[in-house]
């Protein structure tokens, strides 16, 4: 097989698939069973040290492997000619389409009320960041005069 041929064209593209594929599953993995933890338990320098240097590397490589993933499992769909009609082609897009379902069905949006004993600075607007990675924005402040901290 010739890598330049169609077939070595589609065999490169479904490793690249393949080996993005484990790079992003594998982050998905180091965040949940390995950062996650530490970061509970590292005393406030190491945390500064590792949301600086260490998370945005790590949220890099987490990004663009999902995005290949994604891209060459297109490209790979589209040489192989992938319809409803074929059984390979079946089944993928199936798994697609619930994997977009799935997605569209988790995707939410929500609010969260914090409590502050001192909120200087906060102002309505304001970016709303978890391990320096913008998760949300500030839509109200307000004080409580009646409840005060």
């Amino acid at each position: 097989m010739a890598l330049f041929s169609d077939a070595g064209i589609q065999f490169l593209f479904r490793w690249i698939h393949f080996l993005s594929g484990i790079t992003w599953i594998g982050l998905l993995y180091y965040f949940n069973f390995v950062q996650g933890p530490f970061m509970a338990e590292a005393d406030a320098a190491t945390k500064s040290g590792a949301t600086q240097k260490l998370v945005p590397r790590a949220l890099w490589w987490f990004r663009w492997s999902a995005a290949l993933t994604f891209l060459s499992g297109v490209v790979v769909l589209a040489l192989r000619r992938a319809s409803w009609s074929d059984p390979w082609g079946l089944t993928i897009l199936t798994g697609a389409a619930f994997g977009v379902g799935l997605l569209h069905l988790l995707e939410h949006t929500y609010d969260i009320h914090a409590e502050f004993s001192d909120a200087s600075g906060l102002l309505t607007g304001d970016s709303v960041r978890v391990a320096g990675v913008k998760v949300g924005r500030v839509t109200d402040v307000k004080a409580d005069r009646l409840h005060p901290l």
